[in-house]
């Protein structure tokens, strides 16, 4: 039986535009994204700051004040602007706010 050896490197690949790949065509330019994103995008949020013990504290908010309530949370390592996509589409039936939790 051979033995199997780990200590041979593949070749490093050739980055995508030298290779002509799915995102070349586009020259560096933004990949448009289909009409819905686009559209909620493209919705503004209202953007809030407040001091809270010394700490700013930055929120978005969708919707109408008087609407039923909704937080969404981000995860680990991103911010408000990650609900940006769906939010406005919730806002149709609730007022949306999402905090940037703290360090993000």
């Amino acid at each position: 039986m051979k033995d199997i050896t780990y200590e041979q490197k593949a070749p490093d690949p050739k980055p995508d535009t030298q290779r002509g790949g799915p995102l070349a065509a586009y020259n560096g330019e933004p990949v448009p994204g289909p009409g819905w994103f686009e559209r909620a995008i493209d919705f503004t949020p209202n953007s809030t700051t407040f001091d809270l013990d010394g700490v700013p504290i930055h929120y978005l908010s969708w919707g109408e004040k008087g609407l039923p309530g909704l937080m969404l949370v981000h995860g680990n390592g991103a911010h408000a602007y990650w609900w940006a996509f769906v939010a406005p589409f919730l806002a149709r039936e609730y007022h949306v706010v999402v905090p940037d939790l703290s360090g993000m």
